[in-house]
């Protein structure tokens, strides 16, 4: 039986479902997957943050070591991918960019890391991005 009132789903609001509780970090993290916050600053890539899944990922520890070495882990060409990435992003401000690059784990690995890339906040000589990713 239906009335002929069709009932409007709202938006979710994910800042007010994290206030409220009803989202955790480790569910946020699991919609997120591997994510991870990147600076760059006088064309340089180091990481700001990761989660636990980026760390299981790429094999990077949250230590300001390894994240201040993230381009050791990339070839020179991977490298080239990951900055025309972060160029797409900072064009595409709402729908970000996404691409694919080959990194190389501390442990020798080779790893294809399918990247979402969106540009969070820039100011003069520094741009700060939000990834998630795939392996």
């Amino acid at each position: 039986y239906h009335t002929g009132k069709t009932r409007q789903a709202s938006r979710l609001r994910f800042r007010e479902m994290i206030r409220d509780g009803l989202v955790s970090e480790t569910l946020l993290n699991n919609i997120l997957r591997a994510a991870a916050i990147y600076k760059l600053q006088d064309g340089k890539v180091s990481i700001v943050q990761i989660n636990d899944s980026f760390s299981a990922l790429t094999g990077i520890s949250a230590n300001e070591e390894c994240m201040n070495c993230f381009e050791s882990y990339l070839e020179e060409e991977e490298l080239k991918k990951l900055h025309v990435l972060f160029g797409k992003a900072d064009s595409h401000a709402l729908g970000g960019s996404e691409g694919t690059i080959l990194f190389r784990r501390p442990d020798g690995e080779q790893a294809a890391l399918h990247m979402r890339v969106f540009l969070l906040y820039f100011y003069q000589d520094h741009r700060i991005y939000l990834s998630t990713t795939m392996g």
